[in-house]
């Protein structure tokens, strides 16, 4: 789980650095196996919708078109 606090201001975020990147290119990527693993178990089809949704978003992320 992340952390985060709150949004106090209208500061400019700075551009993340390579490392940082690739990190949170690697977390998109272990929680996107962890969708699509549930996909098969989701109760409902509403749930296996937004799961769905959610996968394809994270692909978004890492491979912009």
């Amino acid at each position: 789980g992340g952390g985060g606090g709150g949004g106090f201001g209208q500061q400019q975020q700075a551009p993340l650095t390579e490392d940082a990147k690739s990190h949170l290119r690697g977390q998109l990527l272990t929680l996107k196996a962890e969708i699509d693993a549930a996909v098969p178990k989701a109760a409902d089809k509403s749930t296996e919708m937004h799961l769905r949704s959610a996968s394809a978003r994270i692909d978004n992320v890492l491979d912009p078109k």
